[in-house]
């Protein structure tokens, strides 16, 4: 089968959604389907995407002034982005785009309808709120036109929290093509260490015996604020992701570890050393990050949203009210226990992931025959 990917952004831009698309592309590649992944031509410190037979990259020219400026990773792509997309649909079995907003999600799922071909997509944020009420409403008018555009043109829509389920419902026109499908993680990288790894992983990175709370993420202030501000004697804030000098700034003056962002391969090495991963943020779908941390043992305190139900009850995972105080709490109480949390079985849901992405093509192509 050919696949075309759709994003907004790609390794070496850091991000949980590249990490995740490049699992996904790689994963359809080693099952024998041929990818193609459009993007932007946005760069970064992470590790290149590598290229093989099956797999292809086409970089669209694009302006990332919002990202510059804002910290928001919206491409403004270049006019050619009409043609690359018409032509890659073009050649597609399926088309997966990644984002109900990002540019090339309307325009590659219309085409996809237009040239008869199957369109899945799935969102990763939903009506996230900005500190601008400007921002804010901005995205619900995008949403509601733009992103109605493409949830009205997919064949079926993924979330993978409660409220993208209910906003994709609500867009999509319906529960009929709507499929609550959380993500994966691969067990291979993302795995507890052993004593070993744990100790070489804390010396490479000159940490002594204090306990270390991490948390990797985009330094922006919904995602980092209330941890910082959880800050306590008892234990050290690292923070590793890409972010603004202001943001560096503001938290190495807290007293906490601001470190570069970095390719996947070493993330794995910090959630190695660390004692516990914290991303107590007010507004987000369900990081990868969180999941990634999971799957290394890590307890994880993150907010307690209504969004989050599904997750609720998961090995590792303590929720808590997004406050200050109440993140201090938990974070005391998961070093205090000690006890590494249970690895959640992410792995063994990969190839049924990767399945229910295709189910619409081979439908159709059932369907034909």
């Amino acid at each position: 089968m050919r696949i075309l990917l759709v994003s907004h952004v790609a390794p070496p831009h850091i991000g949980g959604v590249e990490n995740l698309v490049l699992m996904e592309a790689e994963g359809l590649a080693e099952a024998g389907h041929e990818v193609t992944w459009l993007t932007s031509d946005a760069g970064g410190a992470g590790g290149e995407v590598a290229a093989s037979t099956r797999l292809r990259v086409v970089r669209v020219a694009a302006w990332h002034l919002p990202e510059r400026r804002f910290g928001v990773a919206y491409p403004l792509f270049a006019p050619s982005l009409w043609w690359h997309l018409w032509r890659e649909v073009g050649r597609a079995d399926l088309v997966h785009v990644h984002g109900l907003v990002f540019l090339g999600s309307p325009l590659a799922a219309l085409f996809a309808r237009l040239r008869k071909k199957r369109v899945v997509c799935t969102d990763h944020g939903g009506l996230l709120r900005f500190r601008s009420r400007f921002a804010t409403l901005l995205l619900r008018v995008v949403m509601a036109t733009l992103g109605r555009i493409t949830a009205r043109c997919a064949h079926k829509l993924i979330a993978y929290n409660h409220d993208v389920e209910a906003l994709l419902v609500r867009l999509g026109g319906g529960t009929d093509k709507v499929q609550f499908l959380p993500n994966p993680v691969d067990a291979s990288q993302f795995r507890p260490p052993t004593a070993a790894e744990r100790q070489a992983a804390r010396a490479a990175l000159g940490w002594d015996d204090r306990p270390r709370v991490l948390c990797v993420s985009r330094l922006v202030p919904h995602k980092i604020d209330v941890l910082l501000q959880a800050h306590d004697p008892g234990y050290e804030l690292v923070f590793c992701g890409p972010g603004d000098a202001a943001a560096q700034r503001r938290i190495r003056d807290r007293g906490a570890t601001c470190l570069a962002a970095r390719p996947r391969r070493q993330v794995v090495e910090l959630y190695h050393a660390a004692d516990a991963f914290a991303l107590p943020s007010h507004n987000e779908g369900f990081p990868v990050a969180i999941q990634e941390a999971l799957a290394c043992g890590l307890p994880v305190v993150s907010s307690d949203l209504p969004a989050y139900a599904a997750y609720r009850g998961t090995p590792g995972l303590h929720l808590c009210e997004p406050t200050p105080e109440a993140v201090r709490r938990a974070l005391q109480e998961v070093l205090a226990a000690r006890s590494a949390a249970s690895p959640r079985d992410t792995d063994c849901g990969r190839e049924h992931w990767l399945d229910e992405l295709c189910r619409p093509a081979r439908d159709a192509a059932e369907g034909a025959a």
